[in-house]
């Protein structure tokens, strides 16, 4: 499967997560950035666009939430995917609220996982192409001449 080297950032601070994770979205095709703590994800989502931010809720110095909070200040289209492994709703549903594109519980299923970055993906591919048309379309109507 292809994916033409569409980007995301991963974050978690269990180091075996993160690994395993990233080695099979590479695996899959995607560009891979994975961070151990927000901050720093934060700091090369503010750098470099991606399609999807696949981020842990619980971690330490910056929740996933923390963090969904702040890259939706700088970017409202970017779907950010939140796991967890303590599947607790109040946060899943505040997640929601927040503008969380989904919520997957630990242990996941890898195929669950990679449908919803997949579907991240897509989402944003289309948010940019009705950006872009809706530029387009005003350019065109600009430009018409008026009679």
């Amino acid at each position: 499967m292809n994916n033409d080297g569409r980007k995301i950032i991963l974050i978690d601070d269990d180091p075996f997560v993160l690994e395993s994770v990233a080695d099979l979205l590479t695996d899959y095709g995607f560009t891979v950035y994975p961070f151990n703590n927000g901050r720093a994800a934060l700091e090369r989502f503010r750098d470099e666009p991606v399609d999807v931010v696949l981020t842990d809720v619980k971690m330490p110095s910056m929740t996933g939430i923390e963090l969904l909070k702040k890259v939706r200040a700088i970017n409202q289209e970017t779907p950010v995917i939140l796991t967890t492994g303590f599947a607790e709703v109040e946060i899943a549903i505040e997640a929601l609220k927040m503008g969380a594109f989904d919520f997957i519980s630990k242990p996941f299923q890898f195929q669950h996982l990679l449908h919803a970055v997949e579907k991240g993906v897509q989402y944003k591919s289309m948010k940019l192409l009705e950006k872009n048309y809706r530029l387009e379309l005003e350019q065109t109507v600009t430009r018409r001449p008026r009679s």
